[in-house]
């Protein structure tokens, strides 16, 4: 824990884990992918924090009460908001495997096998379709 980060009792850092899962869900889902990687790490540290404070989280469930009573109700809705975002990432992952089959099904079509290099990028020895093209007329 840094010194500029506050010490957050069980219940608001679930609930800072809830917002920033919330954050996520809503980067994918708008593919605004350049902001993963801030929420990753955001959402790493506070992982760190709550493993490293595990014991106190079951020592909090285990005393009964409101707070207890509290705490496990934003655990059960943090346990529902993870499906959610497991199931948004997955389909998302889905849906860019197929996106990638058929771009490279396409190209394997259309003979432009070459074109691009394994790391996305236009490969300077390959012809585009239109010099091939120009070519054979």
């Amino acid at each position: 824990m840094t010194p500029q980060t506050p010490v957050l009792d069980a219940a608001e850092e679930v609930r800072l884990l809830t917002s920033i899962l919330n954050r996520e869900i809503r980067a994918v889902e708008n593919c605004d992918l350049d902001l993963l990687p801030g929420i990753l790490e955001e959402k790493e540290q506070l992982m760190h924090r709550l493993e490293s404070r595990g014991s106190d989280l079951a020592a909090t469930l285990a005393q009964g009460g409101p707070k207890t009573d509290e705490l496990r109700d934003l655990l059960a809705c943090l346990r529902e908001l993870l499906r959610r975002d497991m199931r948004v990432i997955s389909s998302t992952a889905r849906s860019l495997r197929e996106v990638l089959s058929e771009v490279f099904g396409y190209s394997d079509r259309e003979d432009l096998v070459g074109l691009y290099k394994a790391d996305g990028r236009k490969n300077p020895t390959s012809r585009t379709h239109a010099e091939r093209v120009d070519r054979f007329l």
